[in-house]
């Protein structure tokens, strides 16, 4: 997906452009897996961030297909039609979404100049309207296809990028958006699709449907290029580690030492902070924050970790959060201001208002707070001698009325 967010309603990105809006707190981004609380499984369309003044975010689905190998002919495509499978509308949903077809290319990565939201206004590189209103809030849950009139725009725009054979194998980028407003919209106001990543798989993802008089020849892949052979190294020899000892150092918080905060969204959103005191860091909005304003804050700690399996644990104190989500990830690269992380894998999913929303209080154990489906919460292996980096992430409306609180925090070798 592509995310935009800005402090205004109307703080939107220049149209097609790539280029984020010139207001200060306007952001645009590439929006990757599990971003923000996303998982990677969805494509959300329209406002996902809660959408109130002074925090806005809307995002968009992205859609790349590779175009068969038909040889050298021209208009292969007979016939063809766009389905996706639409999984959740929003409380509200008022707006509609348009289908676009934005450009081809012979890689298949996305770019900021993707996004684009509104009507169509005759800006070329917006791409080719497909269909206008593909997404209607009065739609059925499930499948949904393309028009008789869109997919005769669907064949015309599939053959004039196959060209002949010159684009056999090139990749096509296709769009939805908000389609009636060129702004951002207020609340959870939105369409979610299922992607490829879900867990029922093709069988849910986006999917051009063709007909062609010829039969496509398999597309040969470009194998990797491979570095020079160089010498193994004789790694050095590490102490092992014992098991019962604790690996993360002030893992009780005697004040911050080792511990670095991160704000995952841009400087410009100071909604909430992590204090360190009495023993614990806390996580809490700013006494300038908006009632319900969107936050994104971490903290995290480097460990040195050998092969082998390893138990996560810490304690943790919440009351009345709401609309938030709290996970621990670990990685060997190391977390950046603005910016979300996800490591190399997640450690523990603590608490999550989408997922597990009864869990609004707890204090205990964070392996124990019951959202997390994993069969041993918070044990995880590590493949690799190295340093890593150990993260604990939450954002969303409110910390609830105490914040979240969280101390002893461990990563014990398992025997």
């Amino acid at each position: 997906m592509l995310e935009a967010r800005g402090t205004d309603i109307d703080n939107t990105p220049g149209l097609a452009d790539g280029i984020a809006n010139s207001a200060d707190g306007s952001v645009l981004s590439l929006h990757g897996d599990n971003l923000s609380g996303n998982d990677s499984w969805k494509l959300n369309i329209g406002e996902w961030y809660g959408g109130s003044s002074g925090n806005y975010g809307m995002t968009l689905g992205m859609m790349v297909f590779q175009l068969p190998d038909f040889g050298d002919v021209s208009d292969p495509f007979l016939s063809a039609e766009f389905d996706v499978t639409l999984d959740q509308k929003s409380d509200g949903l008022d707006f509609t979404a348009d289908l676009w077809a934005v450009r081809s290319s012979a890689s298949p990565d996305l770019l900021l100049s993707d996004w684009y939201i509104g009507p169509d206004t005759g800006n070329a590189a917006a791409g080719t309207l497909i269909q206008s209103s593909y997404l209607t809030p009065t739609v059925e849950l499930g499948r949904v296809s393309t028009s008789a009139m869109a997919n005769e725009q669907l064949v015309s725009y599939l053959n004039a990028r196959y060209d002949g054979g010159n684009g056999a194998g090139d990749y096509v980028f296709f769009r939805v958006n908000r389609g009636d407003e060129n702004a951002f919209l207020n609340g959870w106001n939105a369409y979610v699709l299922k992607s490829s990543q879900a867990e029922e798989g093709q069988q849910v993802a986006p999917e051009i449907k063709y007909s062609s008089a010829v039969d496509p020849e398999p597309i040969p892949e470009v194998p990797p290029e491979e570095p020079p052979e160089e010498p193994p190294e004789e790694p050095p020899e590490e102490p092992p580690v014992a098991s019962g000892d604790n690996i993360v150092a002030n893992g009780s918080f005697d004040g911050d030492s080792g511990w670095t905060v991160i704000n995952h969204y841009e400087a410009a959103n100071t909604n909430g902070t992590v204090n360190f005191a009495d023993g614990v860091a806390m996580l809490v909005e700013t006494d300038t924050a908006v009632v319900g304003a969107w936050k994104h804050l971490g903290i995290y700690t480097a460990v040195t970790l050998q092969p082998g399996s390893y138990q996560f644990d810490m304690d943790v104190v919440y009351e009345g959060i709401s609309d938030v989500w709290g996970e621990v990830y670990i990685g060997a690269a190391e977390p950046v201001n603005g910016a979300d992380y996800s490591g190399d894998q997640q450690v523990l999913k603590v608490f999550n208002a989408w997922e597990c929303g009864d869990a609004i209080s707890y204090s205990g154990l964070a392996t124990a707070t019951g959202c997390d489906s994993n069969a041993n919460p918070g044990q995880f292996d590590i493949a690799t001698t190295g340093t890593y980096y150990l993260l604990f992430r939450s954002g969303g409306a409110s910390y609830g009325s105490i914040g979240v609180s969280l101390d002893n925090v461990s990563i014990v070798a398992e025997e």
